[in-house]
């Protein structure tokens, strides 16, 4: 079996969450993708191999859907919560929506009605709902965001790694030594939070934000201000622009207005309140202003 999932927190959660389900996915066969490559990866894994195959929390499109319906749905599960993919993945028996969950969260419900008889790790059911408040965004415990942060210490093997070796072991899931190292991150989090917001720039009703680190942080920080400054009383959504790889990160600043649609505009997708396209053709020198010389 061959899973292919995304590459942040929710889509390594997805591994952890398979591994512990179907140990016969053994890190060779983990496939982590960005919206780009997805569809190009899933073709080929179907016709180069006969494998079962997980696609979970990046979606794909129609015209790909059409083709593993078509030829391949007996071999295909697919678990997504993108508000922009259901429309066309919703009425497929193969598939697994629901905009409510995380994509961890909706394999862990899943696979526990698939394989009512695997024996679960204990703590594994509190990672799926740590994991699942950071990633819709709920931002309800405070403890989540060391999940994330911890992932980006490690980077993703080494996360995997230690969370699989843990819940194995029934160890806490965020030991002393985390803390001490997120402890001196999240202090260095609050510098940088305050150096980007003296930067932004209200345009319209998107407030600008050069930011290659900490994104869904970052805009928790800006929603979260008791004071914001006076120009931001029209934002209706934060833009968050990585400069190294072109992408926008998208998250609403008002709960009502929807950040998938002006991602969606842009050949991305998300949810309501969180979303992200790729700038193709982003040139940095033109988005500062500046001539390449």
């Amino acid at each position: 079996m061959i899973l292919v999932t995304h590459n942040d927190l929710d889509g390594v959660g997805c591994e952890i969450v398979a591994r512990c389900f179907y140990p016969e996915i053994t890190p060779d066969k983990v496939y982590h993708c960005d919206y780009g490559i997805v569809n190009e990866t899933v073709k080929n894994i179907l016709t180069e191999t006969k494998e079962k195959l997980i696609v979970s929390d990046v979606s794909i499109s129609e015209e790909t859907a059409i083709l593993i319906d078509e030829k391949y749905a007996k071999r295909v599960l697919l678990y997504d919560h993108h508000q922009t993919s259901e429309e066309y993945l919703k009425d497929y028996s193969w598939c697994v929506i629901d905009q409510q969950k995380s994509a961890t969260k909706i394999i862990f419900d899943d696979s526990c009605t698939r394989k009512p008889g695997c024996k679960v790790p204990l703590h594994l059911p509190a990672f799926v709902y740590y994991v699942n408040d950071y990633d819709l965004w709920l931002h309800t415990l405070p403890y989540a965001t060391q999940f994330n942060d911890l992932f980006g210490l490690l980077g993703k093997r080494k996360f995997v790694d230690t969370m699989l070796s843990r819940l194995r072991k029934k160890e806490a899931l965020i030991s002393s030594n985390d803390t001490l190292f997120l402890d001196a991150l999240s202090v260095k989090k609050e510098w940088y939070f305050k150096n980007k917001i003296e930067s932004a720039v209200v345009d319209g009703d998107r407030l600008l934000i050069v930011a290659n680190l900490h994104r869904s942080d970052l805009a928790g920080y800006v929603r979260g201000l008791k004071n914001p400054p006076a120009e931001w009383k029209d934002v209706k959504y934060i833009d968050m622009v990585n400069v190294e790889k072109g992408t926008h990160s998208l998250r609403s600043y008002d709960n009502e207005f929807d950040v998938s649609k002006i991602a969606e505009q842009f050949g991305g997708g998300g949810h309501k309140n969180a979303a992200g396209y790729a700038d193709k053709d982003f040139d940095i020198y033109s988005f500062l202003g500046l001539k390449d010389t």
